[in-house]
């Protein structure tokens, strides 16, 4: 049954919706029940004021770099991590993003950011270490190109050829740096990839830049008062996403203009009924990906990745909606049961239906 908790994180957010006050603060303790042991304590402690939520939250992210609202921002990290300070945002594409795959279930944040020069960047945050990084890599970045070469709405085909395909830069922030970079001898975190060379010694700028960032090498030079990049600043900043609730992090923070206006940001965002709200049903979709990679590993989806979880999130859904009309006709969670619903989609309906939703 596990498969049926795919849909359980869009089913929170649209019933979270219909509530405001003491009926919302009762209905998102119920839903907080469900999570484990940490995930409960961070949402307590968010709504405390005791701890600000991870930079590397999609939402929390795609706030505080809103190309609309805080067009300085992203410039300044754009501008320092590519290393061009000739950078200048058009606007950050719409997508709904958050999750690619399962084998990627660990990217947070995704943020995608077209330039004023037609190059599109895409910014993800890897949670976990991933020893085929380079190679993921290389094929997201493959993916972005043969995008950027197909033809835009408006122009005709032979307007889009070889020689005007606008590049691309993929941006990857790692928290856990894996094998191949703690090999780095020096102390320098970002690694650009932006040249090939061949063995006959010439050089070639490609259309695809990717650039890695060791966020734990940054936090840890950071916490000795070293510096590998020389940016004071930008460290800073690398560190916050890292973790912005570290006491000397947050010390710092108020030193500069950049990052002082984040935390401030956040601290104010996460007040917000709404972005509680979203964060919960982060938490709720983290659970459902890796409910559904189980899953999906335990049962062999014979139809691939794709068709499995659209297959998961509909029947999960399905069953949620089902069980709150068949408890709210009376019926008891033994006959529930015998009737194939899993123990935490009938406490689910229960709970719904005792708010009255």
């Amino acid at each position: 049954m596990e498969a049926n908790k795919i849909a359980m994180s869009t089913a929170v957010l649209q019933v979270l919706s219909n509530f405001e006050g003491d009926s919302f603060d009762r209905l998102y303790s119920i839903f907080s029940e469900h999570l484990d042991k940490e995930s409960r304590k961070e949402l307590d402690d968010y709504r405390k004021g005791e701890r600000l939520p991870s930079l590397s939250s999609d939402i929390i992210a795609k706030k505080i770099f809103d190309a609309n609202e805080h067009k300085e921002r992203l410039e300044y990290l754009l501008r320092n991590v590519i290393n061009d300070q000739n950078i200048e945002v058009n606007a950050t594409t719409q997508q709904e993003g958050y999750i690619r795959s399962t084998s990627s279930k660990k990217i947070i944040m995704d943020l995608p950011v077209t330039l004023e020069d037609g190059r599109f960047v895409d910014v993800g945050f890897q949670q976990a270490a991933q020893d085929f990084i380079l190679q993921r890599g290389d094929i997201y970045s493959a993916d972005m190109l043969l995008i950027q070469y197909s033809k835009e709405e408006g122009k005709k085909k032979n307007d889009v050829n070889y020689q005007n395909t606008k590049g691309v830069v993929l941006i990857c922030f790692m928290k856990k740096s894996p094998t191949f970079f703690k090999k780095c001898k020096n102390d320098r975190y970002i690694h650009r990839f932006s040249t090939w060379t061949s063995d006959s010694g010439l050089e070639y700028n490609p259309l695809s830049t990717i650039i890695y960032v060791q966020l734990d090498k940054c936090f840890d030079q950071f916490k000795k008062d070293v510096n590998g990049e020389e940016d004071d600043t930008l460290q800073l900043l690398l560190s916050m996403m890292y973790d912005i609730n570290d006491i000397k992090v947050n010390a710092k923070a108020k030193e500069s203009d950049i990052t002082k206006g984040i935390v401030s940001e956040v601290t104010e965002l996460i007040q917000k009924k709404e972005v509680q709200k979203m964060l919960l049903a982060e938490k709720y979709a983290e659970a459902d990906i890796n409910s559904y990679a189980y899953s999906a590993r335990l049962e062999g989806e014979a139809e691939g990745e794709a068709k499995g979880k659209a297959k998961g999130k509909a029947e999960g859904q399905s069953l949620l909606f089902s069980a709150i009309q068949k408890v709210r006709a009376g019926e008891t969670m033994d006959n529930l049961l015998s009737q194939g619903f899993d123990e935490e989609t009938i406490k689910f309906a229960l709970a719904v239906d005792e708010t009255k939703v």
